[in-house]
């Protein structure tokens, strides 16, 4: 097992990475041009971050082989940009992320969601095939957020909000949705 204690950094550059553990995080991570797949982990995440002081990750692929979620965020500065995430199951590919900041990245396949967050800023990305009891998509709570330019397809839902399901202060704008159910954005 990884753990990164509050006065550490991991920096992961240019790696292919099989986890057959999670990595715990309580310092900072910073992942760059990086794909971290699921080896014998199962009904977990593959990431978490308690209480770190920052995440930043660029250009990565996350794959959880049907088996994990992805990123489990607790009290944690994150930026997340053209990031793949894929084939997540028991757990959604971030979860837990305070005013998280997600730029042109990709969900797709996200079994359990694709994002859970207090508020944030989720911007150009594009959801496929991602389901969840409710906000298959994105599911935002808060006072604010913003949901801008993404697109939806076939993202579904057992309750509401099949792409996106969000509170009063959030905003979703310029966005697409395709083959999504419920088709109504809470």
């Amino acid at each position: 097992p990884v753990y990164v204690d509050s006065k550490s950094k991991l920096t992961i550059k240019n790696a292919g990475i099989f986890l057959n553990y999670p990595i715990r995080c309580c310092g900072s991570l910073y992942m760059k041009n990086s794909k971290v797949i699921c080896g014998h982990l199962e009904g977990c995440d593959m990431i978490y971050l308690e209480s770190s002081k920052e995440c930043y990750i660029e250009s990565c692929e996350f794959d959880g082989m049907m088996r994990t979620g992805g990123l489990n965020i607790m009290g944690c500065k994150m930026v997340v940009t053209k990031s793949v995430f894929r084939n997540m199951n028991g757990g959604r590919a971030i979860y837990n992320a305070y005013f998280p900041e997600i730029r042109q990245c990709i969900f797709n396949f996200c079994q359990s969601g694709a994002v859970y967050s207090q508020g944030g800023n989720i911007e150009e990305c594009v959801f496929v095939n991602c389901r969840a009891k409710s906000g298959a998509g994105v599911k935002m709570y808060g006072t604010k957020g913003i949901i801008n330019r993404c697109s939806f397809k076939r993202c579904v839902s057992e309750y509401s909000g099949g792409a996106i399901d969000k509170g009063v202060g959030q905003r979703a704008e310029r966005c697409l949705y395709e083959d999504c159910l419920p088709d109504n954005v809470v």
